[in-house]
């Protein structure tokens, strides 16, 4: 989304909402890390361990606050980045309690999602330059979301990619439910 988010600002929005396009870009980098962390809060949660999870979560609300104090003075973009290194803080926080807790290291946790973030930046910069080449933003973002599901489920299945191995399975389950 990121790599196509000016032309589908422009689709979506108008023109007139351009200037919005870094901010979603902004959004759409630390929204990236949400799931690991939540993932990690659910593990903490499981495992019965609230008075970790409160103090967790009191640190990172007074981190997020301090962070938005201080952000807040300069701009808006500002903020944004704020929000993403808040974001960050959050999840490695998290991946910490639960090195403790089950045993799950930060650096084993980001060797298990670096492949689809990786498959995912490939995509991006392969998309993102046709902006250069189509002017019209209908055209635009109609190419770059296919050639972009082209590269990520190519890429995905040739580097034999665990998270699309397990979704193509559950898909050729649905689809042999239906069959029968």
């Amino acid at each position: 989304m990121a790599a196509t988010a000016k032309p589908l600002i422009t689709v979506l929005l108008t023109e007139k909402w351009l200037p919005c396009v870094p901010f979603l870009q902004m959004v759409c980098f630390y929204q990236l890390l949400i799931p690991v962390s939540s993932a990690n809060l659910q593990v903490i949660k499981s495992t019965g361990r609230g008075s970790v999870l409160l103090k967790l979560e009191i640190l990172k609300r007074v981190v997020g606050v301090l962070i938005l104090v201080v952000t807040m003075q300069i701009n808006v973009f500002a903020i944004a980045i704020g929000a993403a290194v808040s974001t960050a803080f959050n999840s490695i926080v998290d991946a910490l309690a639960n090195r403790k807790i089950i045993r799950y290291s930060l650096i084993e946790q980001t060797k298990d999602f670096f492949g689809s973030i990786s498959i995912s930046l490939i995509m991006g910069l392969c998309i993102y330059p046709l902006q250069f080449l189509i002017s019209l933003s209908w055209v635009l973002l109609l190419v770059q979301v296919a050639l972009g599901g082209i590269v990520f489920i190519g890429l995905s299945y040739f580097t034999k990619n665990d998270n699309f191995l397990y979704l193509l399975n559950v898909l050729k389950g649905l689809l042999k439910r239906d069959k029968q």
